[in-house]
């Protein structure tokens, strides 16, 4: 979104850990108040469009501060992944590994990781549950839906989604592009040594019907 000259994209402006970042003597201060920090971002931002990125993990109270802002007429654009354990896993990878995103002049990841199923399995039933918190939330929102594997995987459709973002904000388009590329250009099967196992303990345990969707975007993407 930052490609825009109009617009200026902050990320989870309001988590724990950012603020103790941002702000180390203010932050306790600054948590209870969320709106009015907000706020406060919006003018020394000093641009005709201000967003942040909003996540349920990051605040307890996310859904009160996503309603406050919609009633103050605040546009919403909800970026879901629905691939449940490609997401989990890039999570479970990037918590260990602290690497989010990554440049093109840096080199893409070695390292084979090994996962204990029962581990990865406690970041799906979070993912679920956020999912399902998400759901409930949104129910009485009109928000701009924008699914990660389809709208966001190929650089192809960057600037259809996009545009479909600047026209909910009411500003003119622009061409869009990104400075960082797929953290890691392998496969899952590739960069875990027990990833079989991992799917067919999921498969054993109930959730069978995740490892169905989880192919099936993959052969959507040609990663298969």
């Amino acid at each position: 979104m930052n490609c825009h000259p109009r617009i200026v994209c902050e990320l989870e402006l309001l988590s724990h850990k950012r603020l103790s970042k941002k702000h180390p003597v203010t932050q306790h201060i600054i948590f209870p108040f969320p709106i009015q920090y907000l706020y406060l971002k919006v003018m020394l931002a000093k641009s005709d469009v201000f967003g942040f990125k909003l996540l349920m993990e990051t605040r307890k109270n996310a859904g009160h501060v996503l309603k406050k802002l919609y009633l103050k007429n605040w546009k919403v654009i909800y970026i879901q992944r629905k691939n449940i354990i490609k997401q989990s896993i890039s999570l479970y990878i990037g918590r260990q590994t602290q690497q989010w995103v990554r440049r093109p002049s840096r080199p893409s990841p070695t390292e084979i990781y090994h996962i204990e199923p029962q581990e990865l399995l406690k970041f799906i039933d979070q993912s679920i549950s956020y999912l399902e918190q998400e759901n409930k939330l949104l129910e009485n929102i009109d928000y701009l839906h924008v699914v990660s594997e389809d709208d966001l995987f190929h650089s192809d459709k960057w600037q259809i989604t996009s545009d479909r973002i600047f026209d909910v904000l009411g500003i003119s388009s622009v061409n869009v592009s990104s400075k960082n590329v797929m953290t890691d250009l392998r496969t899952d099967a590739e960069r875990i040594e027990n990833f079989d196992d991992i799917i067919q303990f999921f498969e054993y345990n109930g959730y069978s019907i995740l490892v169905e969707e989880y192919y099936d975007f993959l052969v959507k993407q040609n990663q298969v």
